[in-house]
């Protein structure tokens, strides 16, 4: 997945280009060019909080992921981007919202 294909799935527009900025400066271009998955961790993270933190609503109370998890979560996900598992965003954001629902133990 190019850098392009990435912007374009997690819809980054002038809108929102400075927030992906913060995150794709991060990186080099050879980095990204490499191991795309870097960049769209750094995505996920900035996007959805790190480390992961959300409210179980069946137990009513807020969940705290430990950092080590959170980064295995999201390299996880960035993968299963990264090789198309995920049709668009809506798909993505449909899994993740199912996650963190059902998060998975530790």
């Amino acid at each position: 997945m190019t850098e392009e294909e990435i912007k374009e799935f997690f819809m980054v527009t002038e809108k929102n280009l400075n927030s992906y900025l913060e995150v794709r400066n991060t990186f080099t271009d050879q980095q990204i060019a490499e191991n795309p998955e870097f960049l769209v961790t750094g995505i996920l993270k900035k996007t959805y909080g790190y480390p992961i933190t959300f409210m179980d609503e069946a137990a009513e109370e807020l969940i705290h992921v430990s950092e080590e998890r959170s980064q295995k979560v999201y390299e996880e996900y960035a993968k299963e981007i990264i090789n198309g598992y995920y049709e668009d965003l809506y798909d993505f954001t449909q899994e993740i919202s199912d996650c963190f629902r059902n998060f998975p133990e530790e």
